[in-house]
């Protein structure tokens, strides 16, 4: 078997999305197609301290993908005291023990991992007293002079801190776009051999954790908290928590440690729309375009052998039908006569979980390629009027599949862009 010095191993999972603490509910909750959103009454709100004047305007939308217990964590795995754990960011705190959910996944002890360990990671802007509480509403704590770059910004360092890592330790932000951004660096920083072993991911989470938020018209939002990629009812997104580690290797050295591979990474870009769009927080097709096939053409392979998409897929009027047109234009836009790739997104299970949506999708579909199956888009009754998919080997993965048992190889495209106009795919293949 033919092993690519280019191609790089998945080796190691970990997160938290709504309706799932870990890599096997997560997997539980998309097999399944389970709505995760949560919805919530006045008094739950108003109970968590969401003005009552704001509940009871007419626009204001009682629903959100959240973490539960997000105070459930083990201590004895952080090199915190407990005077410094308390006042360590609440995104950092849940993403440290994700790295350690990963690593041990990965078959790697979190106390002897190797020094020579690169960290890619990114974050949601943390909003100083609500995240640096205590979750049980205890006090806060004096800051301690080190624990004052426990913020979003120096993610990796505390990561890097915490296991006692030397290898580069960047934290980055590209909006939406960041996570997925952050395992392409991590792929390239092996590829040039600065390191043996890489961590990538992306967290976002706010607090309280029990609220809404005022839907706009014309905005990216839901008016009804239900999120429906690609479905002619799309009218906007739902913003929830979550967080997502992964583990890469070196495809060669992954088989040499005989370690689990999950899916390989064959294949990723990154662009920037440029100023060639409407304004600056539109989609581009020009830039998305160029992204994918940028990404197909590092895998080495054409839409031919693409089994699926797990798209941006945010449910928005203008997103969806800009990014399928991006993905028909690298059809040649001649007769069809078969359907051969899905089309589909994470966020009709769990929403957008903006910084963390990279995680959430790029760990679906490798979960999907280990276990060779398709799982299904949620929400979806019929296309969009403004989508055409006629003449095009697309068609929407509304259903549980199982991928071809007459095929070596599969193929899985993960896309992820930001508002502002960063873009990132990631091609993904099966590894035996």
């Amino acid at each position: 078997m033919f092993i690519s010095k280019n191609s790089i191993a998945i080796t190691g999972l970990g997160c938290r999305f709504p309706g799932a603490n870990n890599i096997n509910e997560y997997w539980h909750l998309l097999r399944s197609g389970i709505n995760a959103i949560s919805y919530f009454s006045k008094e739950e709100l108003k109970l968590v301290g969401i003005d009552p004047l704001i509940l009871d305007d007419l626009k204001y939308v009682r629903a959100r993908g959240i973490l539960n217990n997000l105070e459930n964590f083990d201590q004895e795995k952080l090199r915190f005291s407990d005077e410094e754990l308390i006042n360590v960011d609440l995104q950092a705190r849940i993403f440290l023990h994700l790295v350690c959910q990963a690593l041990e996944d990965a078959g790697i002890d979190p106390k002897s991992c190797p020094i020579k360990t690169a960290v890619f990671t990114g974050a949601n802007e943390s909003r100083s007293a609500e995240n640096l509480t205590n979750v049980s509403s205890k006090r806060i704590h004096t800051m301690q002079p080190m624990m004052k770059v426990a913020y979003a910004r120096s993610l990796s360092a505390i990561v890097a801190y915490q296991f006692n890592l030397q290898g580069r330790a960047i934290s980055l932000h590209t909006g939406c776009s960041t996570s997925l951004v952050a395992i392409i660096q991590a792929c390239e920083e092996l590829l040039l051999r600065h390191a043996d072993l890489a961590i990538a991911g992306g967290v976002s989470i706010t607090y309280p954790e029990q609220s809404g938020y005022l839907y706009e018209e014309g905005g990216v939002l839901s008016p009804n908290g239900t999120c429906r990629p690609f479905d002619v009812e799309a009218n906007g997104t739902v913003l929830s928590n979550g967080a997502g580690v992964v583990v890469l290797k070196r495809l060669e050295d992954a088989i040499a440690a005989g370690d689990k591979i999950y899916s390989t990474i064959i294949g990723k870009a990154i662009n920037n729309d440029g100023s060639m769009k409407t304004g600056f927080l539109a989609p581009s097709i020009k830039g998305q375009h160029a992204c994918i096939a940028h990404a197909w053409s590092d895998a080495n392979i054409g839409l031919e052998q693409i089994d699926y998409i797990e798209a941006h897929g945010s449910a928005t009027i203008v997103g969806d039908p800009i990014e399928i047109f991006a993905l028909k234009k690298i059809h040649s836009g001649q007769g069809c006569g078969r359907k051969w790739c899905g089309i589909g997104s994470v966020k009709s299970n769990i929403g957008h979980t903006t910084i963390a949506s990279g995680m959430a999708a790029i760990i679906k579909a490798a979960l999907m390629i280990h276990h060779k199956v398709i799982v299904p888009t949620i929400n979806f009754n019929s296309l969009n009027t403004n989508i055409d998919l006629d003449n095009t080997p697309f068609y929407i993965a509304s259903q549980f599949e199982r991928l071809s048992t007459n095929k070596e190889n599969f193929h899985i495209g993960v896309s992820n862009f930001g508002l502002g106009g960063t873009n990132a795919h990631i091609v993904l293949r099966n590894f035996r």
